[in-house]
């Protein structure tokens, strides 16, 4: 479960299959050297949305043009991810105020800078130090009034972030058990390509009224929608 944990077991285990789920850039970590295949005992599944496409929802939402993201600096993926989103958004001429933090730093701290430093919307990335400590970042920011944008799913359905593009655990595991399964009748991991899943919008409607924020209607139509 995650990039972290998937590269320690790859570090370990040679001699069985690894099914590897909610990881993102597996290409670019080490996991996989080709997404058609790990080339070794690993297979799996991504949860992952593509900055490109969450940068474009939040900026449906908001005309923002002071975005934070909060990530872990330890971790490979979520330093993949910063990367592509402060290319996008030197594209699309958004200021992007980076804040890395550590295991052991205090997120509630950080996600008040990000305030401080004047934000207008949050990126919540796919990062397992953010979305452990997902509730207080988010409190933080919704009552500031700052929307914010979310890669996973419990960060809107859990902790309440306005919005998210997400693909759901369930979706993630039921397509990993498959992979599993297809293993297990004898297929080789090594040429196993990685799945992919298409997300879906995911809205909280108590977020949406608590911040004064209304989701445009394209977004709430096709959305599942968290209640009040």
């Amino acid at each position: 479960f995650g990039t972290t944990v998937t590269l320690a077991a790859m570090e370990v285990i040679s001699d069985i299959p690894i099914v590897c789920v909610i990881v993102s850039n597996p290409d670019k970590t080490g996991i996989m050297p080709s997404l058609e295949g790990s080339g070794r005992n690993v297979a799996g599944v991504t949860h992952a949305t593509s900055e490109v496409a969450l940068l474009e929802a939040l900026l449906k939402v908001t005309p923002a043009k002071r975005v934070g993201i909060i990530y872990n600096a330890l971790e490979t993926n979520s330093l993949v991810g910063s990367k592509r989103y402060r290319h996008l958004c030197l594209k699309a001429r958004v200021e992007l105020v980076e804040l890395p933090v550590q295991p052991g730093d205090d997120l509630e701290a950080a996600a008040l800078s990000l305030v401080e430093q004047g934000v207008e919307a949050v990126i919540l990335p796919s990062d397992s130090l953010i979305v452990s400590q997902g509730a207080e970042v988010i409190e933080v920011l919704n009552a500031a009034s700052i929307p914010t944008v979310a890669s996973l799913e419990p960060y809107v359905l859990n902790m309440g972030a306005l919005f998210g593009l997400v693909v759901t655990y369930e979706q993630v595991g039921r397509e990993a058990a498959h992979v599993a399964d297809s293993i297990l009748q004898g297929r080789n991991p090594a040429q196993i390509p990685l799945a992919f899943l298409r997300p879906r919008y995911l809205v909280n409607l108590a977020t949406e009224k608590r911040i004064g924020l209304s989701l445009p209607p394209e977004i709430k139509a096709s959305a599942r929608q968290v209640p009040q």
